[in-house]
């Protein structure tokens, strides 16, 4: 027989037992809406002893209940407030260390810039040094020229003169 089968056939034996009732029909609900099972004329007495006995013995059970409820209470925060604190100091840690990261970063940022301005200068008095040595290269070629223009002047009025002899 197989499982599905055998829960089918314990289902209804449940539920055709639960038409039969040993005093006939269950407890009027007003009747026996009390916790005093004694009163109600309904139940047998050997079932009153039951119902009296199963109420004593779920009281004290449910501040245990409750107490556990309240240490598993207790132990989640605890575990909440750990996980807080842990989260908490991890971002701590790295708020720390991109802080310091950055530190560095803008430290380094300007010792580039104050670089990249002694760079800039540098050029500027190197641009102005080559500007100096091409005025003196002009004008150092400017007479050379002007040389040569006196020099061949003079070349040819020694011809002339040669010429002329």
């Amino acid at each position: 027989m197989s499982i599905s089968v055998g829960r089918s056939i314990l289902g209804l034996l449940v539920i055709s037992l639960s038409f039969i009732s040993p005093w006939g029909k269950f407890p009027d609900p007003v009747c026996c809406s009390g916790h005093d099972w004694d009163m109600c004329p309904a139940i047998p007495p050997c079932w009153r002893k039951i119902f009296n006995n199963s109420e004593k013995s779920q009281t004290p059970r449910q501040p245990r209940v409750k107490d556990g409820t309240q240490e598993l209470q207790d132990k989640l925060r605890e575990l909440k407030q750990d996980v807080n604190k842990f989260t908490e100091n991890r971002v701590n840690d790295a708020v720390e260390g991109l802080n310091s990261k950055l530190q560095q970063t803008e430290n380094r940022l300007q010792e580039l810039f104050q670089d990249h301005t002694k760079t800039i200068e540098n050029l500027k008095k190197i641009e102005d040094e080559f500007e100096k040595y091409k005025q003196v290269t002009d004008n150092t070629i400017a007479r050379i020229e002007q040389r040569c223009e006196e020099t061949e002047n003079k070349m040819k009025k020694l011809k002339k003169d040669v010429m002329h002899l």
